[in-house]
């Protein structure tokens, strides 16, 4: 399955996809988390409910994929440790202007 890919400069981070959403640890198919649609340079912060940063993603911390289609766009990986609790958690792409806030399940 693909998430598809654009030929045009992504300038923002309003249209961020995470896939697999709900990811699931049991499911042998879920072995990371994908976020597509990046602003090239972007970060993914990634909160509890309660506002506690879990994790930044960025291309700096090693964790981008590399596009051969040229920097267009930036897609991020994420393995989600076994010590995180299940649950829902929220992401948003930096820098904030014009990002939205969005929802992502860990499920058992």
């Amino acid at each position: 399955m693909s998430l598809g890919h654009t030929a045009s400069a992504v300038a923002d981070n309003k249209n961020i996809v995470a896939y697999p959403n709900p990811f699931s640890r049991k499911n042998p198919n879920h072995r990371e988390i994908i976020f597509k649609h990046c602003a090239p340079g972007a970060k993914i912060n990634v909160y509890t409910l309660r506002g506690a940063l879990v994790k930044v993603l960025s291309s700096d911390a090693d964790n981008a994929y590399p596009f051969d289609t040229g920097p267009f766009e930036t897609t991020l990986r994420w393995v989600p440790s076994n010590k995180l609790v299940p649950g829902t958690y929220y992401f948003v792409g930096q820098p904030q202007q014009p990002a939205k806030t969005q929802k992502l399940l860990i499920v058992p």
